[in-house]
């Protein structure tokens, strides 16, 4: 009997060490599935640093792209500016020549009227004259 026990003592022994041995299996594929991942991750981080450094490069380029071109803008917009002053100022000449040349038409035209009705003054007195001296004459020859 004692064989018989024994024997069934090493079986359950089998059973459970082919139990744990396949636990073990099953714990060194998880294990290195788990250091598959692990390499496949570390390989994705690299390559996204080396992208991300690829990108940051291009990121620094554009903005000395975008100073170069915004310093290029606010030079022209300060040498328009420089051709605005001068042009501004002109402009103010113009106007306050049209301004002094509208008065000076006005003047010239109010003028113009005056001389009219003095010339309307003096014809109307030289032909009330005219009237009075034919009156005159008319009635000193009668």
């Amino acid at each position: 009997m004692e064989l018989i026990s024994i024997k069934k003592s090493i079986l359950e022994y089998s059973e459970e060490v082919e139990l744990k041995e396949m636990q073990i299996s099953l714990k060194q594929n998880f294990a290195w599935e788990l250091s598959m991942d692990y390499e496949s991750s570390k390989l994705q981080f690299d390559l996204i640093g080396r992208m991300s450094f690829g990108y940051l490069k291009d990121l620094k380029e554009k903005e000395k792209h975008f100073y170069s071109f915004k310093t290029g803008l606010e030079d022209c917009l300060q040498d328009l500016e420089a051709k605005e002053r001068p042009f501004g100022k002109s402009v103010k000449e113009f106007e306050l020549g049209e301004r002094k040349f509208d008065s000076i038409r006005k003047a010239v035209e109010d003028h113009g009227k005056n001389l009219e009705l003095k010339e309307k003054k003096l014809s109307n007195i030289l032909q009330l004259q005219l009237k009075f001296e034919e009156t005159e004459n008319s009635t000193g020859d009668g």
